[in-house]
């Protein structure tokens, strides 16, 4: 049959309305999720009367009862909390009235009253109910226990203030007495703060606060007369324990339990504690003091959350008192490191990876007259080496030296060395050392500048040059004597067919007298040499004769090796001072001779660069250790560190005298040798093709 219209409007006027055992489920389901809801759920009319609670609302604002709740909401709830300030909550400050007059949503925070089981953060939020055409019925207010989460941003704040506080304070009193401040302001009513003294038992108080404003001088007094000890008392037993106390409950009994008689107990009940937390400070090499915090009321009970706190402040304040005694520990270390560096004999510069001075030595101070005083500015720190030696310019003897000590040393990464003389304060000849301060396979940190005094050895080696000169000049004259007159007889003899065994005498009569001829002319230009200012003969040279003449003249002094010149054809002539050159190729074929006493082949190799020519002289003789190969240019500097090598006979003279050429040729000379015997050295000479600093005659 048709569904007409009448019908179909029945039907859904009977599917709208619905039964009374619908309704009756309806409302036990909703009523089930009322009460089961986390929150706390007031419903108030119009009028800001509270007309139903949830369980948790009951519970959280401190009812037992829902019928205790039910009524204005400023005769039960507005009577039991407070602002989070501690003043009185008026009506306004709940946000309800201004959702019932504006209908819009507000949020509030309270603090239910100690007495009504607070203190206890609760956080409202008020929103309007209306009807189909938008009037406001009356408002819902959610409560939700908010204690924990201010509890902890409280701890939190209260550990961000300290760590300020401790880390911000110039000594250790000044530290604990803001720990003992804060902890009074936001935690307790009496905070202790104690240090032990080293070597005893005793526990000394830092820091003594109570919250009614007063430092504790009363307590300090008590604790004068009467010290606290390790194992004695709250903060003695945590310290021996090595563990936080937590005494929620201070009765008699734990009073003499862990007080007795002493000073603590003393304390405890003089200022009327309840409660206490003690935590023992820990240092590195064990317990070093205690903290103890306490509460006057029996409403505010710590508990496992406040022993943590307190904890955490007693490890913070370890790390103060440990960071304070590494910084004296650091202190003096650096006092007696600065008293060494200030004592030795040497002057010394600490430069940090910027190039500016960390340190100049009192030694360095007094070289160069710097006293803080005078020409330059303050001690030197600070300063970079060329801002600290330019105001002193004209004590250098030679404004040169201080050009190169500057320039050298300003690459921070790199080792140099030199010498120079100054004329003030008084004379004094300085040998400095420009040494890199690095992490291993690290970058440069910082660089270290030595200056030694060395006056009395170059005085010496004056005195010394001297006498060899004089002596030198004694023997040149009897020395050409002797040679003149026998090449004089070695021609007669050779011509009148005289007895061989007489030849053989007059040749080596001839051949010694050369060596000690060139000896002693080694002694005079070593005591006359000077590479600055030495003065050469500048000329276009044929290379391969200023070897050949070289070569010629070692020939002579042997009679077991072989020479052979290894040279490109067509080479340029470079400007060299031929009789210097081959003077300083006659040194190293000497020296190859002497340490190659075996015999073999010398091999002579010039090879054309770019920058100039580079002579090698490569011989197999007894090689020279790599540690030594800068050293062995020094002057009267021998290697003595194989047994043959004491046979050989020298004066130390030859590769000094050989750099010096070369320094004067504006060259360089090094030398490759594993200082394996056998294996040889090789000796190079770069040499310029003009050596546009020397000037010729």
């Amino acid at each position: 049959m048709p569904t007409t219209r009448e019908s179909r409007g029945h039907s859904a006027v009977v599917d709208q309305e619905p039964t009374e055992e619908f309704v009756r489920r309806k409302a036990a389901e909703l009523e089930a999720v009322f009460e089961s809801l986390g929150d706390g759920l007031l419903v108030l009319n119009a009028s800001a009367s509270v007309v139903e609670a949830n369980r948790t609302a009951v519970a959280l604002l401190g009812f037992t009862q829902k019928r205790e709740i039910v009524g204005p909401v400023s005769a039960g709830l507005l009577a039991r909390v407070t602002r989070t300030d501690g003043a009185s909550f008026e009506r306004e400050d709940l946000g309800l009235f201004q959702t019932l007059r504006e209908g819009g949503v507000a949020s509030a925070e309270c603090v239910l009253r100690p007495e009504h089981g607070g203190p206890r953060w609760i956080e409202t939020v008020a929103s309007p109910i209306r009807d189909l055409d938008g009037a406001i019925l009356g408002a819902a207010i959610v409560a939700r226990d908010v204690s924990q989460r201010r509890r902890r941003e409280r701890d939190l704040g209260l550990v961000v203030s300290v760590t300020d506080a401790l880390m911000g304070a110039m000594d250790v009193g000044e530290a604990f007495g803001g720990l003992a401040e804060r902890c009074v302001r936001d935690l307790g009513d009496w905070c202790a703060v104690y240090q032990g003294d080293d070597g005893s038992e005793l526990l000394r108080p830092v820091a003594l606060r109570q919250r009614d404003g007063r430092p504790g001088h009363e307590v300090a007094s008590l604790l004068a007369k009467l010290p606290a000890r390790v194992g004695e008392g709250f903060a003695g037993a945590s310290i021996r324990a090595g563990e936080t106390l937590l005494l929620p409950d201070l009765s008699e009994e734990t009073l003499r339990r862990y007080g007795g008689n002493g000073v603590e107990a003393q304390i405890a009940r003089r200022l009327g504690l309840r409660s206490i937390v003690a935590a023992p400070l820990r240092g590195a090499r064990g317990p070093v003091g205690a903290i103890c915090v306490g509460w006057t009321s029996d409403r505010r009970r710590p508990d496992d959350q406040d022993a943590h706190l307190v904890d955490e402040l007693a490890r913070r304040a370890s790390l103060a008192l440990e960071q304070a005694r590494c910084l004296r520990a650091l202190e003096q270390s650096l006092e007696r490191i600065e008293l060494v560096l200030n004592s030795t004999g040497a002057g010394l510069f600490i430069f940090g990876g910027d190039g500016r001075a960390i340190l100049v030595n009192a030694t360095a101070c007094a070289m160069i007259g710097l006293d803080g005083g005078g020409e330059g500015d303050g001690d030197g720190v600070g300063q970079t080496l060329a801002e600290i030696l330019s105001p002193y310019e004209e004590r250098f003897e030679d404004t040169g030296d201080l050009d190169d000590i500057v320039h050298r040393a300003a690459d921070l990464g790199t080792d140099s060395s030199g010498e120079l003389r100054l004329r003030a304060p008084e004379p004094t000849d300085l040998h400095w050392i420009a040494t890199p301060v690095r992490q291993p396979d690290g970058p440069v940190l910082g660089q270290v500048v030595v200056w030694v005094d060395v006056t009395h050895i170059r005085a010496a080696e004056r005195v010394k040059d001297a006498l060899a000169a004089d002596l030198s000049e004694a023997l040149r004259l009897p020395l050409q004597a002797v040679s003149t007159h026998a090449v004089q007889a070695l021609r007669r003899g050779r011509r009148a067919g005289t007895d061989p065994t007489l030849l053989h005498g007059l040749e080596t009569i001839l051949r010694n007298a050369r060596q000690i001829s060139m000896h002693v002319n080694d002694l005079v230009d070593a005591a006359r040499f000077d590479a600055s200012t030495l003065t050469l003969d500048l000329i276009e040279v044929d290379v391969h004769e200023v070897l050949q003449r070289a070569v010629d003249q070692a020939r002579a002094m042997t009679t077991t090796h072989r020479f052979r010149i290894d040279i490109p054809p067509a080479v340029p002539p470079p400007r060299w001072d031929p009789d210097r050159v081959r003077q300083a190729l006659l040194h190293i074929l000497s020296n190859a001779i002497k340490y190659w006493p075996e015999g073999g082949q010398i091999t002579i190799k010039a090879r054309p660069q770019v920058e100039g020519v580079v002579v090698s002289v490569r011989d197999r003789g007894l090689g020279v250790p790599p540690a030594e190969q800068e050293r062995i240019f020094e002057r009267y500097f021998r290697l003595a560190d194989h047994p043959a090598r004491h046979r050989i006979r020298g004066n130390g003279l030859g590769l000094y005298l050989v750099r010096g050429v070369v320094d004067a040729h504006r060259g360089t000379v090094w030398i490759e040798s594993t200082g394996v015997p056998g294996e040889g050295t090789t000796v190079h000479l770069l040499l310029p093709w003009l050596p546009t600093a020397a000037q010729p005659r």
